[in-house]
């Protein structure tokens, strides 16, 4: 009795201490960049240079500028054409990423840079952007084909004007457009 408690025990330590089962995550492999860009906030009546206040992206400040990396995610499953490209925008200085909070329901949402991830996995729903042919950039938020997301999303201001913060919303007449500097 007491040598198959022994084992019970035994077994029950060796289990809680094993290894961990190794998730393996892909990388996306980034290319050809389009560098030295300068952001802007168009509308129907205004081309509106974006900038950072307070860390979020604002409309009418000194612009930023940013480089737009080709991306290859098998987890989001865009295919980059001719006339349509995906991948991360990222600062031209410090490479980090404009990034939004929750994937999928980013309404409302304001942007801001952090690290980019070069992980194919989820984390790819908060970096991954699309450019048209007219250098004009949306926000995907979700893998293509997903079931939930209400994406492709488009910036808005908060009331155009010095300083205001820039948030994602949906058939937006308004759109980020990369301009040469």
């Amino acid at each position: 009795m007491k040598f198959s408690a022994l084992t019970t025990i035994a077994t029950a330590i060796t289990a809680a201490t094993a290894a961990p089962v190794k998730r393996v995550v892909g990388t996306v492999s980034f290319t050809d960049a389009i560098s030295n860009m300068k952001l802007n906030l168009v509308t129907n009546d205004a081309s509106i240079p974006v900038g950072l206040s307070n860390g979020v992206l604002t409309a009418d400040q000194d612009p930023i500028t940013v480089d737009f990396l080709l991306g290859d995610s098998q987890f989001m499953n865009f295919e980059n054409t001719d006339n349509t490209k995906f991948g991360h925008i990222v600062n031209s200085g410090t490479q980090q990423a404009l990034t939004v909070n929750s994937p999928g329901a980013a309404q409302g949402q304001n942007i801001y840079f952090s690290e980019s991830s070069i992980s194919d996995d989820s984390s790819q729903m908060l970096q991954y952007w699309e450019l048209n042919a007219d250098m004009q950039v949306r926000f995907l938020g979700a893998p293509k084909g997903a079931e939930f997301g209400q994406g492709p999303f488009t910036p808005e201001s908060q009331n155009e004007g010095d300083g205001l913060a820039i948030a994602l919303n949906t058939n937006t007449a308004a759109s980020f457009v990369l301009e040469q500097q």
